[in-house]
């Protein structure tokens, strides 16, 4: 819910998702780099920046490493239940006011790095809120 609430929190976890998809940890300079692309090079993203990530250790989600500034990812916490996983994907559509996704974006949301959900197109034919659809060759999900 906090992507959805905090555009903020979405941006600095879209990064930090990121990078944990291709090295084992990351240093807190580099997010903070590509947050002031975002967002721009003010005082109170660099104060946010540092808070978010802290909160993101306090709740176990990152683990700090022996170098001081450097973070790795702590545990990975699948997801297995199909109501929870729909709600994930609905929040992340609604929080980047998008009408669709497709079916082959859906395991590259880095915004929810610390956890894991696999999905199969049988999850979406009992939803109320999401649907299976077909856009010339993609399969894509709506809302």
């Amino acid at each position: 819910m906090l992507i959805s609430a905090f555009p903020l929190f979405s941006d600095i976890s879209t990064v930090i998702g990121k990078l944990l998809s291709i090295q084992e940890e990351f240093k807190l300079d580099t997010v903070r780099q590509r947050i002031f692309e975002i967002w721009g090079e003010r005082s109170t993203v660099k104060f946010s920046t540092d808070k978010i990530i802290s909160s993101m250790v306090e709740w176990g989600v990152l683990s700090k490493a022996q170098k001081p500034g450097i973070y790795k990812k702590a545990n990975t916490i699948e997801i297995k239940n199909k109501e929870l996983k729909l709600l994930f994907l609905e929040v992340y559509l609604k929080s980047n006011k998008k009408s669709f996704i497709s079916y082959a974006e859906i395991d590259k949301l880095y915004v929810i790095f610390p956890f894991e959900l696999s999905f199969e197109l049988g999850d979406f034919y009992d939803s109320p809120v999401l649907n299976v659809n077909k856009m010339g060759d993609n399969i894509v999900i709506i809302r």
